[in-house]
């Protein structure tokens, strides 16, 4: 995950936002994030560990990323 989007993801955290698929409020903030960009899921790394269980997800929706036509397009043009 980028670094603007994984802060993000932190801020979220740390304002209690956020829900993983299971509705269970995310509270452990990540050292990184595994990125489904066409599910749009977010899967944590506690621990050094990637969390890859699918109701500890997290969907990208809840940040107000983009698009995964709009990420696609801004990697294509890099």
């Amino acid at each position: 995950m980028p670094e603007p989007e994984l802060a993000a993801l932190r801020q979220a955290i740390a304002e209690s936002r956020l829900v993983n698929r299971a509705g269970d409020l995310v509270t452990r903030e990540p050292a990184a994030a595994l990125v489904c960009r066409t599910a749009s899921l977010a899967y944590l790394v506690l621990d050094g560990i990637p969390v890859l269980v699918p109701d500890e997800a997290i969907a990208l929706t809840q940040l107000g990323s983009p698009s995964t036509e709009e990420h696609d397009a801004a990697e294509t043009a890099d």
